[in-house]
C-alpha cells in the first residue's frame, strides 16, 4: 500500500520530534560529544532515507524501529569508513577498533536500556555545558 507524501512528511516530522533526541544521544555516546555534528548528520540522513524509501516501498509496521536500524547501520558505515580520520569517544573506542566488534557493540548501545541512559547522559552534558557557558568566570 502506497502512502501519500503528506502522510510520510507528517510521520517524518513526528519521528524527528520524538526520536531524534534519543538517536542523537546514543550516537553522541558512540562518536563522542566532540562529534555531535556527525551524530546529528547521521540522524538527518536516516530521516531523509526514510522519506525516500517509504515513498516507494510504503511505511513499515514499526517506523521508529526502522529509523533506529537505519541510523545504526549508518553509524557502522561511518565508523568503518572513518576509523582513521575521526577521534571517537574514549570510553567506547576499544569497541570500535575492529570491524568484528563494531556491530555487536552498536547492537548493545542501541538497546532500550542503554538509550535511556544515553538520554540522561545527554541531559546532564547539556546542563553542564549550559552552566559552564553562563558562569561569570567563563565570560
Amino acid at each position: 500500500m502506497m502512502t501519500s507524501q503528506p502522510e510520510i512528511s507528517q510521520l517524518a516530522d513526528h519521528l524527528f520530534q520524538h526520536e531524534s533526541g534519543r538517536l542523537i544521544a546514543v550516537l553522541t555516546r558512540i562518536f563522542g560529544i566532540e562529534n555531535l555534528e556527525l551524530a546529528q548528520d547521521v540522524v538527518q540522513d536516516a530521516l531523509v532515507e526514510a522519506i525516500h524509501h517509504w515513498q516507494y516501498k510504503g511505511v513499515p509496521d514499526n517506523p521508529s524501529a526502522w529509523l533506529f536500524r537505519v541510523a545504526k547501520n549508518k553509524a557502522v558505515n561511518q565508523i568503518n569508513s572513518n576509523r582513521k580520520k575521526i577521534h571517537y569517544s574514549s570510553n567506547v573506542i576499544h569497541y570500535l577498533q575492529s570491524k568484528w566488534t563494531v556491530a555487536p557493540a552498536l547492537e548493545h548501545f542501541f538497546s532500550e536500556e542503554e538509550i535511556h541512559d544515553d538520554v540522561l547522559r545527554m541531559i546532564f552534558a547539556c546542563c553542564q555545558y549550559g552552566w559552564y557557558r553562563s558562569s561569570p568566570a567563563v565570560r
